[in-house]
């Protein structure tokens, strides 16, 4: 909750737009949970991400 307070929901909607050029449909995802104030979905959606991404960089190519 208190994070959620604390949010720049500003910054939250820029950093969905800046997004939508990597994943669109990620970005629209996240838009929809923004737009019905979802907020610990989002959150919960970024930090499965960046794990899944994290685990993606200690792939060989």
């Amino acid at each position: 909750k208190q994070v959620i307070r604390n949010a720049d929901f500003d910054l939250i909607a820029r950093t969905i737009e800046e997004i939508w050029s990597e994943n669109p449909a990620f970005s629209e995802l996240l838009q929809g949970h923004l737009d019905n104030f979802d907020y610990q979905k989002i959150l919960i959606l970024i930090s499965e991400a960046e794990k899944s991404n994290n685990s993606d960089d200690g792939r060989t190519k």
